[in-house]
C-alpha cells in the first residue's frame, strides 16, 4: 500500500494513540528515529538494545514504521522484520533514495522491498524540511519512539534532537537507546 502524507495536510497515517494502526485497531505501531554512521560496535549495540525493548511485541502483529536511512532506521527496521514485525516506510520526498549513501542503497531497496507499507510525501526534493515533515508523519502514526540519540542537540533541522522533541511535545513515550561513552562519526565528509 501507498500513501501519501504531506505535513501541510498531514494525519496520522495510522491512527497513533488509539486510531487504526498498521495491523488494525489495536496493533501497537513504533516510531524509530536516531542518528547516522554508526560503527560496527555501536549498531551492534543498537540492534541488541531494539530487540530488547521490541520483543514483548513479537507475535502480537505490531508494526515499526522508520524512514529508512543508512544507521539507526536500517538497524532498527531489521529488528522488527526479524521478530515478525510489519516495516512502515516513510520516503521524505523524490530523490530520497540517491539521497542515500550509495553503500546504503542495497540494504534501502531492500527494505523498502519488504515494507508492508509505504508513505511518500509529496515533495520534490530531499532537505531538512522534507525530512522533519516525514518525522512529524512517524511521530503522529506512532504510539511510541524508540530513539537512537546520544542525548545531544542537532546538528541541523530536522535531526534526532528535533524529532525527539516532537515527540515529546505530542505525548509520545520516547525510550532512548544510546551506547555509554559512545561519540558519534561525522555523516559527511568535513562535518
Amino acid at each position: 500500500m501507498v500513501l501519501d502524507a504531506d505535513l501541510e495536510r498531514h494525519e496520522p497515517v495510522h491512527g497513533a494513540a488509539g486510531g487504526v494502526a498498521a495491523g488494525g485497531g489495536g496493533t501497537v505501531v513504533v516510531g524509530v528515529t536516531g542518528h547516522r554512521g554508526l560503527l560496527g560496535e555501536q549498531a551492534r549495540y543498537v540492534a541488541a538494545q531494539a530487540r530488547r525493548l521490541l520483543a514483548p511485541l513479537a507475535g502480537t502483529g505490531f508494526a515499526g514504521i522508520t524512514c529508512l536511512a543508512e544507521g539507526a532506521d536500517t538497524v532498527v527496521a531489521d529488528v522488527i522484520l526479524a521478530l515478525g514485525g510489519r516495516l512502515i516506510s516513510v520516503i521524505p520526498a523524490d530523490g530520497y533514495r540517491d539521497f542515500q549513501p550509495p553503500a546504503h542503497r542495497r540494504d534501502f531497496d531492500r527494505l523498502l522491498r519488504r515494507s508492508a507499507e509505504v508513505v511518500r510525501q509529496d515533495r520534490p526534493t530531499p532537505d531538512p524540511a522534507s525530512l522533519m515533515a516525514a518525522s512529524r508523519v512517524l511521530v503522529d502514526a506512532s504510539d511510541q519512539i524508540i530513539a537512537v540519540w546520544d542525548g545531544l542537540p542537532a546538528r541541523g533541522w530536522g535531526g534526532t534532537a528535533d524529532v525527539v522533541e516532537y515527540a515529546r511535545e505530542q505525548h509520545r513515550p520516547v525510550q532512548i537507546i544510546w551506547p555509554a561513552g559512545a561519540v558519534r562519526r561525522p555523516t559527511r565528509p568535513g562535518a
